[in-house]
């Protein structure tokens, strides 16, 4: 195979943990809400799930920049070069830094939805009775 059959290989895979990530992130808060207590038509939160859901919503937010910083690389990437009158079909090398920094929101992200899913599962197990 070649470098370039690898690395789209990887950006096949990351951008499933991309969406996988975030749909878990939803899903979190959604259970989380489910775990709310109503009474007298006001919603309360257990304190033991402020700290999951905080965690998700930082991850979302993270997510978000993710796909703002890389759109922000690759643009003022392409207007350098487009600038510089670099022609269409030359070959033009990338710095590592960019894909490191995009891949620093990309591995955060992924460790937020593990925390927030640690103490979910931790709250979850403690406070459903099973038959």
């Amino acid at each position: 195979m070649k470098i370039q059959d690898y690395r789209n290989t990887y950006q096949e895979f990351s951008g499933i943990a991309s969406n996988i990530s975030r749909q878990l992130a939803y899903i979190g808060i959604a259970l989380i809400w489910i775990f709310k207590v109503s009474k007298d038509n006001t919603h309360s939160l257990p304190e033991a799930l402020f700290i999951p859901v905080t965690i998700l919503i930082c991850a979302l937010i993270v997510d978000l920049l993710q796909y703002i910083i890389a759109s922000l690389i690759w643009y003022l990437f392409y207007r350098y070069h487009e600038i510089k009158n670099t022609s269409e079909e030359t070959d033009i090398e990338s710095s590592e830094k960019f894909v490191y920094i995009i891949n620093v929101f990309f591995i955060v992200k992924i460790i937020l939805v593990f925390i927030a899913y640690y103490y979910l599962f931790n709250y979850a197990y403690s406070n459903i009775k099973f038959i």
